[in-house]
């Protein structure tokens, strides 16, 4: 598949695993391209995107106010970088 029919016809499943992705790390330019272009025509990806962003400030703001160290909640830093490289490595 050419770079320009992935563009276009980018699946919700895919779009919606970009707009987590999104959250965690800076996408490529094509994979910003491709997400941007699909959440203009879709509606429900776009209604994702919203309630993903408003979870992920909320989740943020209750960490912050957490003491997550006592209750053993904490991802170890090796955890989190994985966790970021297998998001990185998925590609359109």
């Amino acid at each position: 598949m050419n770079v320009f029919s992935s563009l276009f016809n980018l699946p919700c499943t895919k779009a919606t695993e970009l707009v987590e992705k999104k959250n965690l790390v800076p996408l490529t330019k094509l994979e910003g391209f491709a997400l941007k272009f699909h959440l203009s025509v879709c509606k429900a990806c776009l209604n994702y995107q919203f309630q993903s962003e408003c979870m992920e400030r909320a989740i943020k703001k209750n960490m912050q106010q957490a003491v997550f160290p006592e209750n053993g909640l904490v991802l170890s830093e090796q955890v989190k970088q994985r966790i970021a490289q297998a998001l990185i490595n998925t590609s359109i």
